[in-house]
């Protein structure tokens, strides 16, 4: 089952429960490209850089290792998320983290191991030749109930409002962005979960992959 497939959308759309059913039901490689942004975000408060400093971002982006994708909770963090996202904006910087998710895709690929890639450009930028492509999204609001939804279950103490502009606010950033702004790909199956229960998600997908591998 080599297939790559990538799914694309903002926070909250379903993006990761999509991605990890999908690895789980066809035994694919995931790679949560948010996690790897927010991992680059929070190793880089740790060493105190700052989210304009591209050369030490770069740094920090070759340095990866397994460990700093562990603390789910800081890296999860709304905080955090927004520091990841500032840091997305930043040509060199995403272009160091682009080579680190086609070098993951490749192996893959070449491993005859089937791939899921999810985050904001990976149909349009990452990975624009992936054999399908997915966009999921949902209205803010539901995305930001689910948001609320997660961090009260980590015992993090939020409130909706600010969940829901903190989002507004990110994906206005991520849309509004001149190097890989979030969007569709023209030839992407969109998905709007917002009334969609989670087996009705996967079941759509999984028609698609199941055509796809025929």
């Amino acid at each position: 089952m080599s297939i790559l497939i990538a799914i694309d959308g903002p926070s909250g759309a379903g993006k990761g429960f999509l991605s990890q059913a999908l690895c789980e039901k066809y035994s694919f490689a995931f790679l949560d490209t948010g996690l790897l942004f927010r991992a680059t975000a929070l190793k880089s408060t740790l060493k105190g850089v700052a989210v304009d400093d591209n050369k030490g971002l770069i740094e920090i982006v070759k340095n990866l290792e397994p460990s700093d994708f562990e603390p789910i909770n800081e890296l999860r963090s709304e905080i955090n998320g927004q520091v990841a996202s500032k840091i997305a904006v930043l040509p060199k910087v995403r272009a160091a983290l682009v080579s680190y998710m086609r070098n993951f895709a490749e192996k893959r690929l070449k491993q005859g191991v089937g791939a899921v890639l999810d985050g904001r450009d990976i149909g349009t930028i990452v990975y624009p030749q992936a054999d399908l492509k997915f966009f999921m999204t949902a209205t803010p609001e539901e995305r930001a109930k689910r948001r609320l939804k997660e961090l009260q279950n980590r015992g993090i103490p939020v409130i909706f409002e600010e969940v829901l502009q903190e989002m507004i606010q990110r994906d206005r950033r991520d849309r509004e962005r001149q190097d890989s702004p979030l969007m569709a790909a023209e030839d992407a199956i969109i998905i709007d979960t917002s009334d969609m229960s989670p087996a009705d998600v996967v079941a759509l997908a999984s028609e698609a992959i199941d055509k796809a591998l025929a």
